[in-house]
């Protein structure tokens, strides 16, 4: 993982006088849309789940779970869905394991976590699709080394849309920075699920932050599909 200080030099050129806070805030805006646009961050986790409600948090701090792509509890394949999925399929699927089932499902019931059904405890391992955290500090090498200078427009882009320390916005040169941005996003692989595949999408955040914006002549990307 990089700082995200790091990011600076490639945001800083356009905007020399955005302060700090407001940078970060821009790079975090611009590092979420590229990995809303492509499954481009995958790591692979093992946590213990000890707690009998059969939930867990995800080990990565500067990180949001944007899928749960496969899942193993105890050596044993667990069949990823989303929560609205296994409501309507399966009542009742988040109370009691009474019987002392075996695990079938997993999914996410908030932002980072994750939970077990029936409930179980055990060693779970997975594979994760995930975005930069809203409060991230830090970003993962593989985006400073190959999407810098993209994500640094991005931000530019949201960055001259507002006031800075001596001057006002600059919607001219936010709009060609934006266009640029857009244009690398189109380039990027849709996040298209496999019509077969069962991977599940992290419920989404709605956030009051001025910068939360969409970006202009940006393509709807379509949901997620579940089986029924």
């Amino acid at each position: 993982m990089r700082d995200i200080d790091d990011m600076l030099p490639y945001l800083l050129p356009y905007v020399p006088n955005c302060a700090d806070l407001t940078a970060y805030r821009c790079i975090r805006e611009a590092a979420r849309d590229v990995c809303e646009k492509a499954d481009i961050w995958r790591e692979k986790d093992t946590i213990e789940i000890t707690d009998i409600d059969g939930e867990c948090l995800s080990t990565f701090g500067d990180a949001e779970i944007k899928k749960i792509q496969a899942a193993k509890l105890n050596g044993v394949p667990l069949t990823p869905y989303s929560a609205a999925w296994l409501d309507e399929n399966h009542p009742g699927w988040d109370g009691d394991n009474q019987n002392e089932a075996p695990a079938r499902f997993i999914t996410q019931i908030t932002p980072g976590k994750i939970m077990v059904a029936p409930r179980a405890t055990g060693t779970l391992s997975v594979r994760l699709v995930l975005k930069p955290s809203l409060r991230a500090m830090t970003l993962p090498d593989f985006m400073l080394e190959k999407y810098a200078t993209e994500i640094g427009k991005g931000a530019a882009g949201l960055a001259l849309m507002l006031p800075n320390d001596d001057a006002g916005p600059n919607p001219a040169m936010a709009t060609a920075l934006l266009t640029e941005f857009n244009q690398f996003l189109d380039r990027l692989a849709p996040c298209l699920p496999h019509p077969m595949a069962r991977s599940i999408c992290a419920p989404p955040i709605i956030s009051a932050s001025p910068l939360r914006r969409r970006w202009p002549s940006r393509t709807k990307r379509p949901r997620s599909a579940f089986p029924a």
